[in-house]
């Protein structure tokens, strides 16, 4: 059997599977980089996995305090993630 990529139709039919994957980032340190050229350049801490209207989203924390919902599985956006135990370098990020 080979391996493929799921599809975010296949994810919106099995919610289970897509709030899974997005739970394995939660903890680390994201900046959502928008396909429409919108970037807010920071990084923030992903604490949760929420329910939105768009889907499944997490709720991130800036460095400042400031949250908000960013949906995971949306054409819009791309994500850098690195995970928190490799976060000394970055300034002003979120940190419990």
């Amino acid at each position: 059997m080979a391996l493929r990529n799921v599809t975010d139709e296949e994810l919106e039919r099995r919610p289970t599977m897509g709030w899974q994957i997005a739970e394995r980032y939660v903890g680390n340190h994201v900046r959502v980089l928008r396909t429409d050229g919108w970037n807010t350049e920071q990084w923030a801490l992903i604490r949760m996995v929420v329910p939105s209207i768009s889907g499944i989203a997490w709720l991130i924390e800036y460095h400042n305090g400031d949250t908000d919902v960013v949906p995971v599985f949306t054409n819009r956006n791309r994500f850098a993630i690195v995970n928190s135990a490799h976060t000394s370098h970055l300034q002003g990020a979120a940190r419990d």
